[in-house]
């Protein structure tokens, strides 16, 4: 799913009523093969320009980590507060926990 256009919220319920369903796009993952969470992905769509030649549209996608872990939980807060998935030589370290 994405945001509509001017589309401004942090409450995941109503992103559900202002999000624009992506689910036709072929996405690849753009993440690694040793990763635990494969998250970001990547589209491409051929678009037909009014002269009838065609270019190409690039869509990133980034999952909504946010969107599986209400705002005043434990796990939220432990989320927010390492931001981001390390991964480093000697293992990982997942931004949700209990991974």
């Amino acid at each position: 799913m994405g945001l509509k256009a001017g589309a401004s919220t942090h409450d995941p319920d109503q992103l559900l009523n202002i999000r624009t369903s992506l689910l036709d796009h072929k996405v690849y993952t753009i993440d690694g093969a040793s990763t635990t969470e494969i998250d970001d992905g990547l589209a491409v769509e051929v678009v037909e320009r009014e002269d009838g030649s065609e270019s190409y549209r690039y869509w990133i996608h980034i999952a909504d980590a946010d969107r599986f872990a209400p705002r005043d939980s434990g796990i939220f807060q432990v989320a927010r507060d390492r931001a981001t998935s390390l991964y480093l030589p000697q293992g990982s370290i997942p931004m949700l926990p209990g991974q």
